[in-house]
């Protein structure tokens, strides 16, 4: 099989402590944070138009 990894590159992964992968769950909230603007952003910004009432 010709896979991209090897077994020493799998050691040297095994061998991070869990602390060294903080920096993803950060991306990660940050990436939620930015679709959260966003969709706040769309709902605010595109609101259905009001209707015109006719005053009698």
């Amino acid at each position: 099989m010709d896979l991209p990894v090897s077994g020493e590159s799998f050691l040297l992964l095994a061998d991070e402590p869990p602390s060294s992968y903080a920096w993803s769950l950060l991306l990660a909230i940050l990436c939620l944070l930015f679709v959260a603007v966003d969709v706040w952003l769309l709902f605010r910004w595109f609101r259905p138009a009001k209707s015109p009432t006719a005053e009698v």
